[in-house]
């Protein structure tokens, strides 16, 4: 009987956190992204000397209860996992131990570890925002917003765009954060905290480069390459979204136009 309360609690968490038929799957999913997002923004304002300065102790009990929320989950999809070690050897499964390994340095070896020694790991948490890429459902909460997505241009644009902008959003935060993990420990570097990075990302994404943030090691220079690919990806699907809007717009469906042109 025992185990099967066992089994049936099982299959109930494995429900939740990965069966999307299920109606609480939404909610704990989406709660953890929401999570992961505060967990990421507490981390940006730690970086910044004027904020992480004045209140170590606040970032220190949210570290503990990130950490401890993170740790929850982790064990719980190893858990109900069908496969553990596949689970464990994934790639958010990699990403989800890599969140947390770090904050135990830091909260139980704290002489050792202070909050800001470990920034540099502690940053991998930013790669989580990946799974927050769920919220982007939420760019039509309502039926009002979805009969405008339908009115506007006959489709999808609104839709594309607002995922653009949610995708834009965490390349600049994970290459910003990337850029600030590598190039701060450099003496006199302008890399003083993750906003820095964001600011650095924002500017080579979008191919300005006004070069009052350039990276000198060698690994910040292959992130910089990286990211300057991936603004010239994500410009093209910009262009792509708005040109098929605008050919919508002007002619009709691409699709009739085509029809139209064979007839």
């Amino acid at each position: 009987m025992n185990h099967m309360g066992r089994r049936g609690i099982r299959g109930a968490l494995n429900d939740v956190l990965n069966n999307e038929q299920s109606r609480w799957y939404f909610v704990v999913n989406d709660s953890i992204a929401v999570v992961i997002l505060i967990s990421v923004v507490l981390l940006i304002l730690e970086t910044i000397p004027s904020i992480g300065g004045l209140y170590p102790a606040f970032f220190y009990n949210a570290e503990i209860v990130v950490i401890g929320l993170f740790t929850t989950e982790y064990f719980v999809r190893l858990w109900v996992a069908e496969h553990p070690l596949l689970y464990v050897r994934s790639f958010f499964g990699v990403i989800d131990a890599a969140a947390i390994l770090p904050g135990f340095f830091v909260i139980l070896l704290p002489t050792l570890f202070p909050l800001h020694s470990l920034v540099a790991l502690r940053i991998l948490r930013v790669l989580r925002i990946l799974r927050t890429l769920r919220l982007v459902r939420w760019v039509f909460p309502t039926e009002h917003r979805q009969k405008m997505a339908k009115d506007f241009a006959g489709g999808l644009a609104l839709f594309n765009m607002e995922i653009f902008f949610f995708a834009y959003f965490s390349f600049v935060v994970i290459a910003g954060s990337l850029m600030y993990a590598v190039e701060s420990s450099v003496l006199g570097s302008p890399f003083v905290s993750i906003p820095d990075g964001m600011w650095w990302a924002i500017v080579t994404m979008t191919t300005v480069g006004y070069g009052d943030f350039v990276p000198v090691t060698a690994l910040g220079k292959i992130v910089a390459s990286l990211t300057m690919v991936s603004g010239l990806v994500l410009l093209a699907m910009l262009v792509a979204v708005v040109g098929r809007t605008m050919q919508t717009v002007l002619f009709g469906s691409p699709l009739e136009v085509f029809d139209r042109d064979r007839q």
